[in-house]
């Protein structure tokens, strides 16, 4: 009960404090609540520590990467958010903006803020980026003489298939008939004379 009250206390301060004072409050309260780690060796006990330590400077590097930027309004950073997770990076495989570490990545963040605070709408965002990097950056692009490739060519090239396989049936199915029932002129006529010929009565 101890520990656990202990731990809820360590997050508690967490989220008041800066970073740092996060960092030595979260530190003491581990010892605290586990006081069995006092017993290690010293070499140990430190290496844990900056285990810890790097694993919360991690996170820190992490939230202050979140929270770079500063909104007027919740909706201005929801606008954001949709923004950066909407548009694709360009010089990703198929990454958004928003989880993309590439460096034109960070710089197209940053340009979108700017724009934001500018006062531009989405459509106008959006059409800048398109006029820069192309219909590359959009996840569903518009259906456009340039962009008809991009939307109807894996449907065509799947249809293409289809029908490629289909004749390849087919005339293998013909040769294999003609093969089957092809006979030559002078085979035709000794069948046709032999179904021509009378029955033969049979004297007992």
């Amino acid at each position: 009960m101890r520990a656990t009250a202990l731990g809820h206390a360590a997050l508690k301060a967490g989220s008041e404090c800066s970073f740092t004072t996060r960092k030595l409050r979260f530190l003491a309260c581990f010892r605290l609540a586990y006081p069995s780690l006092a017993k290690l060796s010293s070499g140990l006990f430190k290496r844990l520590l900056v285990a810890v330590v790097l694993g919360l400077a991690l996170l820190g590097t992490a939230q202050a990467a979140i929270d770079t930027y500063e909104f007027a309004t919740e909706a201005e950073r929801q606008r954001y958010r949709n923004l950066v997770q909407e548009l694709r990076c360009p010089k990703c495989q198929n990454q958004n903006i928003a989880d993309s570490d590439a460096p034109i990545a960070m710089d197209l963040r940053a340009q979108i803020f700017r724009m934001l605070e500018e006062g531009q709408s989405n459509e106008q965002i959006i059409d800048f980026l398109v006029s820069r990097y192309g219909d590359f950056v959009l996840y569903k692009p518009p259906v456009t003489a340039r962009t008809l490739l991009l939307w109807y060519g894996p449907a065509g090239l799947l249809a293409g298939g289809f029908v490629l396989l289909g004749v390849i049936l087919l005339r293998r199915r013909g040769k294999s008939g003609t093969a089957a029932n092809g006979l030559s002129a002078d085979e035709q006529q000794r069948l046709a004379a032999l179904l021509n010929q009378p029955p033969v009565d049979k004297k007992d």
